[in-house]
């Protein structure tokens, strides 16, 4: 079900026509290095590169699924919840966003703006779920505190005409335990 939804919000960032879009990646640990990489196939990874020309995005998850439930006499039997805390990644050069002091605070806002888009009631309906949402918990703007969180063992490599964020969010699914739809069985 998360890389229906990833595909979904990769589909609400494209309309800002700007990213170079990737799915779900996973810190990849290689001796002393750690770096963003995408599942290729049988077994591989590649690493995320960063588009000089065109900007890049990757969401990742960041820790524990969170799973509750709670009888519900009304209507469904049990209901299911489950939290997915994620961080989505995007580097850009300044200009997309007016290339001046407040460039990644813009980008930032339209971003939130396109996560929030995922509340609509036919993704709700598409999944069999009560609710799905990606709620924005926390961001950060310095490209060096960024680029540290994703990477170990490699040298900073954004230039001042460049941006790299981070906006951690939420995806919460909730729905009845029966009607719950089960994903990559």
């Amino acid at each position: 079900m998360i890389p229906s939804i990833i595909t979904h919000l990769n589909i609400d960032l494209g309309t800002l026509n700007l990213f170079t879009l990737y799915g779900l990646v996973k810190q990849e640990h290689k001796g002393d290095l750690v770096y963003p990489s995408i599942y290729a196939a049988k077994g591989n990874s590649d690493a995320i590169n960063f588009d000089y020309k065109k900007a890049t995005a990757y969401h990742r998850l960041t820790g524990d699924i969170a799973v509750t439930q709670e009888e519900d006499d009304t209507q469904c039997g049990v209901i299911h919840s489950e939290v997915y805390p994620m961080k989505l990644v995007c580097y850009f050069a300044n200009t997309i966003y007016g290339d001046d002091a407040y460039s990644a605070l813009r980008a930032v806002s339209n971003i939130k703006k396109e996560l929030a888009k995922l509340t609509v009631a036919t993704i709700e309906d598409s999944f069999g779920l009560f609710e799905v949402s990606a709620d924005v918990t926390s961001f950060s703007v310095d490209s060096f505190s960024v680029w540290g969180d994703e990477f170990t063992g490699v040298p900073f490599q954004v230039p001042s005409t460049h941006s790299i964020i981070s906006i951690n969010y939420n995806i919460t699914l909730i729905g009845s335990l029966n009607c719950f739809v089960p994903y990559e069985c």
